[in-house]
């Protein structure tokens, strides 16, 4: 096949080059090694992790510290099973990459991308009524305690009915994953779409990309000669797949500087039943003024997947699961200090780098210790810290204070995931700190760009799905 751009990934950033491309008349394909995301209402939240989840869900960093990190894989890639909620960047970002990268936006232009993209996407405030009783809890716990600054999320849904199934392909299609909007609209405008097709090989000459092999599930073989190429398989298989293609030796900056936002939750146990899994389960933020890489977000997950969150295994499992309908848990994540690497070894996906700083541990440790005063604010009977060890669970704020003790605790005893892997071909003023420059070109080839996460350098201190697309929306402007 040939096409003016083949774009490989179909997530938020794949999804804004083609709409964009496609729009301006230019022939586009898109090759995604997902399927079709189906209508949730026939699925299970397990059987959509098996489908639509990367590994399964069982994809993770390897050494020293082991996070769960998970991703998409479908047509509209992560956007399909995250939770919707949308930042704008902020303006401290700007200033870092300026400083550190020597990579300076218009910010006025980026600005007018961003609120573009909240009128297409239809982002909104989650309304207090449709949030989850874990939410509206935490909200309640922090005034009592005399803490001001929590606000709804910015989340991007139409029609939403608080089915609580966001991470799992939302029911009602409401929110608005890009595989409902953009890529559709960029189908009305040609574009054509191959799914369940993996890119496998990227020929070249010299400083220019002339085609790529691809393998489908059914055992075919496509070669697409295009001329541009862009990558948006994300911040894990982005440089995974151009590691395999012996493009290391041009990026000494490939896979390296992985940010992952490690994040977790604490659960606590109130007197009556609250079925926290009703409502929007991510609806609600805070952070506090002097912890500015703590970053507070609701999240709450349907039974059956609900004991992926804690911290035990056999009859103790049990017992907290006997008591999902009194469960009430709040999250959050850390803006990490420190970056991870990723490697490449032969027959396997990506190895991972990835361990937190002493500095993270600290700031772990606040935020779960501010959830759980929260939560006995309001009368909590128990809570349970996300902790490898025994002493995990307090029965009164006046245990947890006297007990709960930061230089007991070591990195690796945090039970920890991670939402958001970015930085891994980071967009940067020289092929020695980053992969692509300013208009998501690769440095060293001059028809290979990256639109995704693997070009925005971290960590973001938001949710990154607005950056992500916004970045690709002006770097697909540049290419009209």
């Amino acid at each position: 096949m040939s096409c003016d751009v083949c774009v490989v990934g179909s997530g938020p950033g794949g999804a804004i080059v083609a709409d964009e491309l496609s729009r301006a008349g230019q022939s586009v394909l898109v090759i995604e090694e997902g399927p079709l995301p189906e209508r949730a209402e026939a699925l299970t939240p397990k059987e959509v992790v098996a489908t639509y989840y990367r590994d399964m869900g069982l994809l993770s960093t390897h050494w020293p510290a082991q996070v769960g990190i998970f991703c998409g894989r479908a047509f509209g890639g992560t956007s399909v099973i995250n939770s919707g909620t949308c930042f704008h960047t902020p303006d401290r970002v700007f200033a870092w990459w300026n400083e550190a990268l020597g990579i300076g936006f218009d910010v006025k232009a980026w600005r007018e991308v961003e609120r573009e993209l909240d009128t297409e996407l239809s982002v909104s405030p989650c309304p207090i009524d449709r949030m989850s009783p874990s939410n509206r809890l935490f909200a309640e716990g922090l005034e009592k305690l005399g803490l001001t600054g929590g606000s709804p999320l910015m989340r991007c849904e139409t029609g939403c009915e608080g089915s609580g199934r966001c991470c799992f392909i939302c029911p009602k299609d409401a929110k608005q994953a890009v595989n409902l909007n953009l890529l559709k609209r960029a189908l009305e405008h040609g574009m054509r779409a191959i799914v369940e097709t993996e890119a496998v090989k990227l020929n070249h000459n010299g400083r220019r990309i002339t085609r790529l092999v691809c393998r489908t599930d059914a055992g075919g073989r496509l070669v697409v000669r295009a001329k541009r190429f862009v990558l948006a398989m994300g911040a894990l298989f982005t440089p995974h797949f151009l590691m395999k293609n012996g493009l290391a030796r041009h990026y000494p900056a490939l896979g390296r500087h992985l940010s992952i936002h490690p994040a977790a939750k604490v659960f606590a146990e109130m007197p009556e039943p609250v079925h926290s899994w009703e409502g929007v389960p991510q609806a609600y933020r805070y952070e506090h003024p002097d912890h500015r890489d703590v970053h507070f977000e609701g999240i709450f997950l349907p039974a059956p997947l609900g004991a992926i969150g804690i911290p035990y295994l056999g009859a103790d499992l049990r017992e907290w699961m006997h008591a999902y309908d009194r469960l009430v848990g709040f999250g959050f994540f850390l803006s990490d200090s420190e970056h991870g690497r990723l490697f490449r070894a032969p027959g396997l996906g990506p190895v991972i780098r990835y361990g937190l700083s002493s500095r993270d541990v600290d700031n772990f440790c606040f935020a779960v210790k501010l959830i759980a005063q929260c939560y006995f604010a309001i009368g909590a009977r128990r809570v349970l810290l996300p902790l490898l060890n025994p002493r995990n669970i307090f029965e009164s704020a006046e245990q947890l204070e006297r007990e709960f003790n930061r230089n007991h605790l070591q990195a690796r005893e945090l039970y920890a995931m991670g939402f958001h892997p970015l930085g891994t071909c980071r967009f940067s003023s020289t092929v020695e700190k980053g992969v692509v420059d300013q208009t998501g070109r690769c440095h060293e080839h001059d028809n290979l760009y990256i639109c995704d996460g693997s070009a925005i350098p971290g960590p973001l201190h938001v949710n990154p799905q607005i950056t992500i697309m916004t970045y690709s929306r002006l770097v697909s402007r540049g290419l009209i």
